[in-house]
């Protein structure tokens, strides 16, 4: 058996067993937890429209909001929020990512792009020991101080000129040069 259908055994044994016994989730709605993952994971990274996710699912907006919150308190995905300390927190998420790249490329029914690939390990590893939010320039605030894009090598600071403590987490360099770090390096984080 390939690994990746290991990953999915263990997703479909936190979302059967565990989640039910201890989420107090119905099990008639794995099902659509699982759907819920496949969707997320197919995303690029997933923008949040909850409104939307409902009708589509036929459940209510706080069903989705619950079931987003399940998900992401057995670490099967990763909330983003563009200010961690607001109300708006308590309504939706302003994206959402896979907790792993490993569980993206498992639930994923499309091919995983390699940008989707990047953010989802970088968030995966900054938000260990680190408030990690959305931020409105760059990908993300980290710890409410540092801007940060993940992005391939040729990615470049135009795009955040003028922003304070701004850095590129660059794929595909082997060592950091004025204001890119490698993405590697960011895996020590962990």
């Amino acid at each position: 058996m390939d690994y990746l259908t290991q990953v999915q055994k263990v997703v479909n044994l936190i979302l059967e067993i565990e989640l039910p016994q201890l989420g107090n989730i119905d099990f008639a709605n794995v099902r659509k937890l699982r759907s819920l993952l496949s969707v997320v994971s197919s995303g690029v990274p997933f923008a949040v429209d909850i409104s939307k996710m409902a009708h589509t699912s036929g459940r209510t907006h706080n069903n989705i909001v619950a079931y987003l919150s399940h998900l992401s308190r057995v670490h099967l995905v990763h909330l983003l929020y563009s200010d961690v300390v607001n109300l708006k927190r308590m309504q939706k998420p302003d994206k959402i990512f896979m907790e792993i790249s490993n569980l993206l490329h498992a639930m994923s029914l499309v091919p995983v792009k390699v940008g989707t690939e990047r953010k989802t390990f970088f968030v995966n590893q900054l938000a260990y020991r680190h408030t990690v939010e959305y931020a409105k320039q760059g990908d993300f605030l980290i710890d409410r101080q540092y801007t940060f894009e993940a992005g391939g090598q040729h990615k470049d600071v135009k795009q955040r000129a003028g922003v304070k403590d701004a850095y590129i987490a660059a794929d595909g360099i082997e060592y950091a040069l004025g204001n890119k770090i490698p993405l590697w390096l960011f895996g020590f984080l962990y």
